[in-house]
């Protein structure tokens, strides 16, 4: 048992109950400001080193998890509703406690990236990185993406994954120090919280592969 069994035993009503929830909530009320100030309210709630602690702006550090990512109002519905559904989905597999951990670890690797290296921050990875659990968890579960086209999770968390190899490999050659921490940091929380249990899904897969090919020969 590690110290995150320990920690969710003995705390079981520790965390936010229904998170993702708030997340979505708080995500769209920013949506909507911004949209009605012409877009001045973003520059306020990114995570930036220097404004946060130069300038006292503490509420950065929390802040840049509720920017959207989109000026487009029928995507904003559907990404805040898919957060939605698959936070709270996450939440009753693993439980309040662990799932606050996790989405804590992720956002606490970004800000700890922000802290050590400068640059500008958004929760767009770390919201990113629940979509990769929960295709973890329910591979098969179906999405009807932009409420109509139906499709598998392991499909889109596939094709999320091209999209961050992408990101990273453009962000490197650039040296572009911020973003490459953007990417990284959440996986330090799927790492941490489902690295063991991955890696022994691996382990029992390869010898159940080596077992077959053996009876073949």
């Amino acid at each position: 048992m590690n110290f995150i069994d320990k920690f969710v035993q003995k705390h079981r009503n520790f965390g936010i109950k229904n998170l993702m929830m708030h997340v979505s909530i708080l995500t769209m009320i920013v949506f909507v400001v911004n949209m009605l100030s012409n877009g001045r309210l973003i520059p306020f709630l990114y995570l930036n080193r220097n404004l946060a602690i130069g300038n006292m702006q503490i509420w950065r550090f929390v802040t840049f998890l509720f920017i959207p990512q989109t000026t487009s109002i029928f995507w904003i519905l559907f990404s805040v509703y898919l957060y939605y559904i698959l936070g709270t989905a996450l939440e009753n597999v693993m439980g309040t406690c662990r799932f606050n951990l996790y989405y804590g670890t992720c956002a606490l690797a970004t800000i700890i990236a922000a802290l050590v290296f400068g640059g500008v921050y958004t929760g767009t990875y770390v919201n990113m990185s629940i979509f990769l659990v929960f295709a973890y968890y329910y591979p098969n579960f179906i999405i009807n993406l932009f409420f109509i086209f139906p499709i598998e999770v392991k499909y889109l968390a596939f094709f999320d994954l091209v999209l961050l190899a992408i990101s990273l490999i453009r962000a490197l050659l650039v040296f572009d120090i911020a973003t490459i921490l953007s990417i990284l940091a959440p996986f330090a929380g799927i790492f941490l919280f489902f690295g063991p249990t991955m890696m022994n899904g691996f382990k029992a897969y390869k010898r159940r592969r080596d077992f077959q090919k053996k009876m073949r020969d």
